[in-house]
């Protein structure tokens, strides 16, 4: 008997977010320098300039003093709405964009096994558009597949992250087990 690290014996699309949310947790504790690039160039589409990691200065120069060093972060939320077959409800996305407050870079990203319609990426897009304006804020949306997720964990690990590629596999095959995935992207 195979030990799998994603439940596979529901495909509600709370499991499917849990496993997702599992997978990348996985991923941050294995190399944060990995998940942070993966991060920021796949998720959150930043620039380097951007960058939410943590950043260490020394004799970092404010206004009124010359602190001997300082740690900061840029803060970031990304609200993640999972559905299956593409049920995207409207009214429910406008109501996630209001859970972001304060954060430096925001993001709305809806997961699906297949992308997001054109006409209700359009409707999302629209509305996140309305909301940026109404607040005087930047909420980018992303729509991502697992297929997608799957791509973007592999091109930031390689062979000798033996454990990482073991992990993302088992989701791979999750998602092919489920049907989130109709062709597997590895052998």
């Amino acid at each position: 008997m195979q030990v799998h690290y994603f439940q596979r014996y529901h495909s509600a699309e709370n499991v499917a977010t849990a496993n997702t949310m599992l997978m990348l947790s996985r991923m941050y504790n294995y190399n944060t320098n990995k998940f942070f690039n993966m991060l920021n160039q796949r998720i959150l589409n930043i620039g380097d300039g951007e960058n939410p990691e943590i950043v260490f200065n020394i004799q970092h120069v404010s206004e009124n003093s010359v602190p001997d060093a300082t740690i900061s972060q840029r803060s970031f939320k990304i609200v993640v709405e999972t559905k299956l077959y593409n049920k995207f409800d409207l009214k429910q996305l406008k109501n996630h964009l209001e859970t972001f407050s304060d954060e430096d870079i925001k993001v709305l990203m809806t997961l699906d096994p297949e992308p997001m319609s054109t006409h209700m990426a359009e409707k999302v897009d629209a509305a996140v558009e309305e909301y940026n304006k109404a607040h005087t804020v930047h909420v980018k949306h992303i729509n991502v597949t697992f297929k997608d997720l799957i791509a973007y964990m592999r091109d930031y690990i390689d062979d000798r992250d033996r454990d990482m590629v073991d992990i993302v596999d088992d989701f791979e095959k999750y998602c092919a087990l489920v049907d989130f995935i109709h062709e597997p992207l590895t052998n």
